[in-house]
Formats: structure tokens, C-alpha cells, sequence
């Protein structure tokens, strides 16, 4: 159910897209809003219901810095329909910088050897709590020596 949900939702988000963006511009924030919860949907049906070693080593940390922006366009979302404005402003930038962090921490992990991601995927295809404890980027090792 989980999987047709967010499929269904990644083709309604994209609909959404094409057909409104050029007569209300903010639908694109709401559009890109929707995308981004669908895929967020898609990312938990993976790591939850499948024990696809492929599928998990392509989403575990290459994919979840994304995750940050939903947030961020639902924000842009409601400030420009309130507004009539859609355009980003030079300080709307800073919003961005959470995402930005989270992927300069998961460089290291992103650039492993395809390997190495496929064995952290076997240790979570088997027991999906793997993911508590295994310390993938230097934030979390560096919140959890604090």
C-alpha cells in the first residue's frame, strides 16, 4: 500500500509540475513539497518492507540529505502565496544550509566503494536496527562523543 502511495503521489506531484507551474508560479514549491514527501515515502517503504540489498545501498545516506528540503519548500510554499512573491531572496539562502551540512558530513559515506555500501546494506537488510547504532557520517560521530 505504502509503495502505490508514494508512486501514486510522484506522478500527482509531477502532474502538478507541468500543468500549473506557468500559470501559479508557487505550485512549484508545493509540487516539489509533494515530490519530496513521496519519495520520503518510497525511501521508508524500501528500508522497512523489501530486503533489497541494491535498493538499500542506493538510498541508505546517498538520498537523505534531500529529506531536509521538504520543510524548506513548504515554507517557500506559504510565503509565496501570501505574499504573491515567488522569488528567493539572497537571504532565503541560509534555509538551505541544514541540507548542505547533512551532505558535506555524508561525503566520506557517498564516495565508499560500492562494496562496502553493499555490506552496511546486508547488516541492514538483516536487522533494519543496524541503522541506530552504525555512525555513518562525522556528525553523528561527532554528536555522539559529546
Amino acid at each position: 500500500m505504502l509503495l502505490y502511495l508514494s508512486l501514486s503521489g510522484l506522478l500527482l506531484s509531477s502532474l502538478l509540475l507541468y500543468f500549473n507551474a506557468r500559470k501559479y508560479p508557487s505550485s512549484i514549491y508545493l509540487g516539489i513539497f509533494f515530490l519530496l514527501v513521496s519519495f520520503y515515502s518510497f525511501h521508508h517503504y524500501i528500508f522497512i518492507y523489501t530486503t533489497s540489498v541494491f535498493w538499500i545501498a542506493v538510498l541508505y545516506v546517498n538520498t537523505t540529505s534531500v529529506f531536509y528540503l521538504t520543510g524548506l519548500m513548504s515554507y517557500f510554499y506559504v510565503r509565496s502565496v501570501l505574499t504573491d512573491d515567488v522569488k528567493l531572496r539572497k537571504k532565503d539562502w541560509w534555509h538551505f544550509l541544514p541540507a548542505v551540512v547533512h551532505f558535506t558530513c555524508a561525503i566520506p559515506y557517498i564516495v565508499k566503494p560500492w562494496a562496502y555500501k553493499k555490506s552496511i546494506a546486508r547488516a541492514i537488510a538483516a536487522d533494519y536496527n543496524f541503522m541506530a547504532t552504525h555512525k555513518v557520517n562525522y556528525l553523528a560521530q561527532l554528536l555522539d562523543s559529546v
